[in-house]
């Protein structure tokens, strides 16, 4: 019985030797055949997954298998081979920090249907790799994203699906900065102001160079409200530590819930637009603030408003009514308008519109205070953050007044509508008349 047990074990030995030098004389082979010297060989049960023979036994290389052979990887290999195909791929392994090449055959081993795998490590190769994608993607100045960086950044974000806030930015005033002080202060100007935006962003934002001194600031899962917020002090602390060279930019905040090309396509012109009009604003500002002739002089120190709003529900339009005080002068205004941002808050928009356009017109004569009468109280208080701006109409008016009220003194004044007050009651009636003309 002994002597049968050790025959048996002497066969299985010699057995094991000959599938080794098999094994051996097929690695040779392959080697011959690729031109290079496998550093890794694996033979798995294509069953279950076992490891039937490896080349390598080392402590290091147990921690490459073990990184290697996940549940995923070892799944995916038994369905490659199901029909006898032999196949390759690469496996990232994080936490080893390790990149390999994986070239897998079936065979058979004692009897087994198994796969035979060889490895090469191509760690170095992939980061030379990830290094070039890099620098194909960033702007070598900002280290921001480049326009090809964007698409595929964005590409991912419309795959989760992700709700997100885009944010078109420029530089007010770059040319004078570089025209007086030379291009090493506007490139000092266009890194001051990222540094400044990035400041106030999360790690999961992302910015991207769209042209010399525009960007694109895409902020998933953020609400624009918190958007402009952000924006906002960035670019009073910008202002405020760069006063000598009058350094700013202006931005405009789009919001876009089920994101598709097309939506965020629309949601970048929107929020340029918006953009725009703050620019618009501000170089209005610095012209006053340069110019050596001030309208102050045609103008007294204090003007009086009035506005107010109306709604046509058949036309689903609404319009404005302004009365203003100059001196002893009074000045009239009125407008229908559509805008379908604001349609849906009806009487209440027009009185907003009425508002800017008073705003406006006292900041453009150069007046210094501006006292605003209204009869809607959340015109004052989305101003002065009482009422939260939660619709885009709304926070494009509080956005409009936090511009406007660096130049101009603003007191709002609640009156009761349809109260026999002169101005008030000629207001509504300018805002009803409108939708005659």
């Amino acid at each position: 019985m002994i002597e049968k047990e050790q025959r048996n074990a002497k066969e299985y030995v010699k057995s094991y030797e000959t599938m080794n030098k098999k094994i051996e004389d097929i690695i040779s082979a392959f080697e011959y055949i690729l031109g290079f010297q496998m550093e890794l060989v694996i033979v798995i049960d294509k069953n279950t997954g076992e490891i039937l023979y490896t080349n390598k036994n080392d402590e290091i290389v147990e921690k490459d298998m073990k990184c290697i052979f996940s549940e995923s990887f070892l799944t995916n290999l038994i369905n490659e081979t199901k029909h006898n195909k032999s196949g390759k791929s690469e496996i990232i392994c994080k936490e080893r920090g390790k990149a390999f090449s994986v070239r897998y055959f079936p065979m058979e081993w004692h009897g087994r249907d198994a796969i035979l795998n060889y490895f090469m490590e191509i760690t170095h190769t992939k980061r030379r790799e990830n290094q070039l994608k890099r620098l194909a993607t960033i702007d070598p100045m900002t280290e921001t994203l480049n326009v090809r960086g964007y698409r595929l950044e964005i590409a991912e974000i419309l795959k989760s699906q992700q709700p997100l806030s885009v944010v078109m930015i420029d530089l007010d005033n770059l040319k004078y900065i570089n025209d007086t002080w030379g291009h090493n202060a506007g490139d000092e100007f266009i890194l001051k102001t990222l540094e400044k935006i990035k400041k106030h962003i999360r790690q999961d934002d992302f910015i991207v160079r769209y042209g010399g001194d525009e960007f694109v600031l895409i902020m998933p899962n953020c609400f624009a409200e918190l958007a402009t917020e952000k924006m906002m002090k960035a670019r009073e602390e910008l202002q405020e530590e760069n006063k000598e060279k009058n350094m700013s930019f202006s931005y405009g905040v789009r919001y876009v819930t089920m994101p598709t090309v097309k939506k965020v396509k629309e949601a970048v012109k929107e929020a340029d637009a918006d953009m725009y009009r703050m620019k618009k604003i501000y170089k209005e500002h610095l012209k006053k603030e340069n110019s050596k002739i001030s309208n102050e002089k045609q103008h007294s120190e204090h003007m009086v408003a009035y506005v107010d709003g109306s709604y046509e529900k058949e036309t689903h339009r609404f319009s404005y009514g302004v009365v203003i005080i100059d001196d002893e002068n009074e000045l009239y205004f009125s407008k229908m308008m559509d805008d379908p941002e604001l349609v849906d808050m009806r009487n209440v928009a027009g009185e907003i519109k009425g508002a800017e356009v008073a705003m406006n017109y006292a900041f453009k004569n150069g007046v210094k205070n501006l006292t605003l009468y209204h009869d809607y109280e959340g015109i004052a208080k989305w101003c002065t953050g009482q009422w939260q701006a939660k619709k885009i109409g709304t926070q494009r008016y509080r956005d409009f007044y936090r511009q406007i009220s660096k130049s101009l003194n603003i007191e709002f004044v609640k009156v009761k509508s349809h109260s026999g007050d002169k101005y008030n009651d000629m207001a509504d009636k300018l805002a009803k008349e409108a939708f005659k003309k």
